[in-house]
């Protein structure tokens, strides 16, 4: 019997809890997914090990048959789904929504791209391209404690100009975090995942939020409401402040609702200043998507961002040197030659996955970062030092292996 017939087979605890989502209106598209039989799944792949389980199901490697294409495979659980959010397609059929936003994001490039869909009686199947050099942004911020500036600024542009994106497909992520962020190893792209808390773009306010808690916006939290594009806006200070800080600026309701940053690393003043107007209280204040673009720390110091990311090679070769500047109040500037290949990196790789290993068997993490708790709403972590206690740990491995990898985290509804 193979491993996925053993795993239909296995009863998966059901941990997730509150009151069902409404299901999304339907937009208009030009292209539906199309969701194969499993016998297809069956015939055209092989599953490897198990790289992580949620309430949902459970993800593997995967090999694709024909051409040796080293996939993720994610596999939903029907029954788990009750909770779950479903688009209905003009024909009448219903799908989990992450796979309607998934096929309408494809073309994105800094999107995990999807391959190909299943269904079975019981279940989904999602199979994903696998980046085989990478890590997820939580595990290469903890690595290095935190990122000099210089760095900070590739990866928000490029995660800017993926939302642009996004939002021109009508689509909005909900759950931007360091967490659902891939770093490519080997050319510094930033790659966007987990579509599982997404909805369809709306001008009015939204009224259901299953993200995560300590990236929600004030507005949600006092009233249960929320404009998508200004509450991503706030996301995206609480991330900004979490690269170069290295950690989450809030973890209450109270400090959430106060936004009163305590910057605990020098940090320049531009860059102080665009995350201080990503977190207004008023979201109407809040600067837009292509604003923040256009914010002065983007062009500032000797360091222009364009579009490549700094070589993260020389960066991960030489931690101290890029901290020590970053202590010594020195606005980071440093020209960073680009690696050639991914063999200059199978030091810090090897580093990182020392690193994850020690996370994933100890309940306490070196670093001591605060990952971000269980949203309350459905949401999870597996790396909270700070979580709730019905968090629920379900992340899973992208990479090439499950140590030193990126990870997904599988969708909790």
């Amino acid at each position: 019997m193979d491993k996925l017939n053993i795993f239909l087979q296995t009863s998966l605890p059901q941990r997730f809890g509150g009151e069902a989502r409404s299901v999304p209106v339907a937009q208009p598209t030009e292209s539906y997914p199309k969701c194969q039989p499993l016998e297809e799944f069956r015939r055209d792949y092989r599953l490897g090990k198990e790289l992580g389980s949620g309430g949902f199901g459970k993800v593997f490697e995967g090999l694709r048959v024909r051409d040796n294409l080293e996939t993720a495979v994610k596999v939903i659980q029907k029954d788990k789904m009750s909770q779950f959010c479903w688009h209905r397609l003009p024909n009448g059929q219903k799908l989990p929504v992450e796979i309607v936003l998934l096929q309408k994001c494809q073309h994105i490039r800094g999107i995990v791209q999807p391959i190909a869909y299943y269904e079975g009686p019981n279940e989904w199947v999602i199979v994903m391209k696998k980046i085989k050099k990478c890590m997820d942004l939580f595990d290469y911020i903890s690595n290095k404690q935190f990122l000099a500036e210089v760095e900070a600024k590739s990866f928000m542009k490029q995660l800017l100009e993926t939302l642009l994106a996004c939002h021109e497909a009508g689509i909005l992520h909900r759950d931007i975090k360091d967490e659902n962020l891939l770093v490519n190893l080997c050319d510094g792209s930033i790659h966007l995942i987990d579509f599982g808390s997404g909805a369809f773009l709306k001008d009015t306010d939204y009224t259901d939020f299953d993200g995560t808690r300590v990236y929600s916006p004030p507005e949600w939290i006092r009233w249960h409401r929320y404009n998508g594009k200004k509450a991503e806006v706030w996301s995206l200070g609480i991330l900004l402040f979490d690269m170069v800080c290295g950690d989450i600026p809030f973890e209450r309701d109270d400090q959430i609702c106060n936004s009163e940053p305590y910057f605990r690393r020098y940090v320049s003043p531009a860059c102080r200043d665009l995350i201080m107007s990503c977190l207004q209280l008023d979201a109407a204040r809040r600067p837009t998507i292509e604003q923040i673009l256009r914010h002065p720390w983007f062009s500032s110091g000797d360091h222009l961002v364009t579009t490549a990311v700094p070589a993260v090679a020389a960066v991960a070769s030489a931690p101290a040197a890029v901290h020590v500047a970053a202590q010594s109040k020195v606005t980071p500037a440093a020209k960073f030659t680009i690696a050639s290949s991914c063999d200059s990196l199978e030091d810090y790789e090897t580093g990182s996955s020392a690193s994850s290993t020690a996370s994933s068997s100890s309940s306490s993490t070196t670093n001591f970062r605060l990952s971000p708790p269980d949203s309350g709403y459905n949401g999870g972590s597996s790396k909270s030092s700070c979580s709730h206690s019905n968090a629920i740990p379900v992340r899973f491995a992208v990479g090439a292996s499950v140590t030193g990898m990126a990870e997904y985290r599988l969708s909790q509804h």
